[in-house]
C-alpha cells in the first residue's frame, strides 16, 4: 500500500470516530434538554416530521372525547302519554290538513289562472265574432240591395213583355170556328154585310175580316173608310187586325202572360188586370194554382179585393166554378 492511501484511510477512521464520540454525547445529553422541555424524544421527532393539523389529529386519537351521559327519561303516566300521543296526533292530523288545504289553494289559483286566459280568449273570440258579423251585416244589406233591385229589373222587364204579348189578340179553336162560319155569312152578303159589321167595336170587325177572303175583306175595308158614320173607324180596325195571331191559343196567352205576372208585385200586375175581363182574370189565377204559386195568388187575390171587392167576389165564383170538387 502506498502512503497516499494509507493517509486517506487514516483520515477516513479518523472521522469515524468523531462521529461516534458526538452521537454518544447527543445520546446522552438530547433526553435530558428534552425531558427538561417536558417533551419525550418520539414527540421532538412528530413535531418536526408531522404538519400542526395532523399532530392534532393524533393527539385527539390519543385522547378520546368522553362519552355523553345519557338523559334521563322521566317515566310519564298512562294518561299523560295517551294525551300527549293524541296531541301529537291531531297535529300531524292539523299538519296534513293543512298541506291539502295548500296543495288545494295553490290548484284553485292554478284554475283561476287558467280561468282567467280562457275569458280573455272567449273576449277576443266575442270581438272576432261582433267583427264578423257586422262584415256579414254589411254584406247582408249589400246583398238585399242588390236582390231588390233584380226584382225591379225582372219586375220592369215582365211589364214589359206583358205589354208585348197583351197586343196579340188570341182566339180559341170554340171562337175560331164560331168566327170562320159568320165571316162565311157575310161573305154572301157582300156590301150589306157592313150595315151588320158596322155595329161591332173595331176588335170584332178585326176578327171577323181575319176568316174572310183577302179581296172581300179588303171590300169591308173600302166601305169603312167611306163610312161617315164612324171616322177613323178603318185606322182602328186596320190596328186591331196587326195585333191579331188568329193562329194562336189563347191557353199559351194566359201561361205566358202568368209567367210574367209571377215577377211583377201585385200593385203592378192590377193595371194590367183592369183591361182584363173577369174570366181571364180567373183563368190568370187558375194558372197561378197549376203551377203551385199559391203565394202569389192570395197576394194578387187581396190586392184585387182591396181595389174592387165586387170584382173580386165574382173573380173567385169563377176560380172556384174551374176547380174540380174532391
Amino acid at each position: 500500500m502506498n502512503g497516499f492511501l494509507r493517509t486517506l484511510v487514516i483520515g477516513f477512521a479518523a472521522l469515524g470516530v468523531l462521529f461516534l464520540g458526538a452521537a454518544a454525547t447527543a445520546a446522552f445529553t438530547v433526553p435530558g434538554r428534552l425531558a427538561s422541555q417536558g417533551l419525550t424524544p418520539n414527540e421532538k421527532l412528530r413535531e418536526i416530521a408531522l404538519t400542526p393539523e395532523e399532530q392534532a389529529w393524533l393527539k385527539r386519537m390519543k385522547d378520546p372525547p368522553k362519552e355523553v351521559p345519557s338523559l334521563a327519561i322521566p317515566q310519564l303516566k298512562t294518561d299523560e302519554l295517551l294525551t300527549q300521543m293524541a296531541e301529537l296526533a291531531n297535529a300531524q292530523r292539523a299538519n296534513e290538513l293543512v298541506q291539502d288545504l295548500r296543495r288545494r289553494t295553490e290548484g284553485l289559483a292554478e284554475r283561476e289562472t287558467e280561468v282567467a286566459r280562457r275569458e280573455a280568449e272567449l273576449q277576443l273570440a266575442r270581438a272576432d265574432l261582433a267583427r264578423l258579423q257586422r262584415v256579414f251585416e254589411g254584406r247582408q244589406s249589400s246583398l238585399d240591395e242588390q236582390a231588390r233591385a233584380l226584382e225591379r229589373e225582372k219586375a220592369m222587364w215582365a211589364s214589359t213583355q206583358v205589354e208585348t204579348v197583351r197586343k196579340v189578340n188570341t182566339i180559341t179553336a170554340g171562337e175560331k170556328a164560331r168566327y170562320q162560319e159568320q165571316a162565311k155569312l157575310f161573305e154572301q152578303m157582300k156590301d150589306n154585310a157592313w150595315q151588320s159589321l158596322r155595329r161591332f167595336p173595331p176588335r170584332e170587325i178585326a176578327r171577323y175580316l181575319a176568316f174572310m177572303e183577302g179581296k172581300k175583306a179588303a171590300r169591308m175595308m173600302v166601305l169603312a173608310q167611306q163610312d161617315e158614320a164612324g171616322p177613323g173607324l178603318a185606322v182602328q180596325i186596320h190596328r186591331e187586325m196587326m195585333t191579331l195571331d188568329p193562329t194562336a191559343a189563347s191557353a199559351s196567352q194566359i201561361e205566358l202572360l202568368t209567367s210574367f205576372y209571377l215577377l211583377m208585385p201585385p200593385a203592378q200586375v192590377l193595371p194590367f188586370l183592369r183591361e182584363s175581363t173577369d174570366q181571364e182574370v180567373a183563368d190568370i189565377l187558375h194558372q197561378m194554382a197549376q203551377g203551385g204559386n199559391l203565394k202569389q195568388r192570395a197576394a194578387l187575390m187581396e190586392a184585387l179585393r182591396i181595389e174592387d171587392s165586387r170584382r173580386q167576389l165574382a173573380i173567385q165564383r169563377l176560380v172556384e166554378a174551374r176547380t174540380p170538387v174532391p
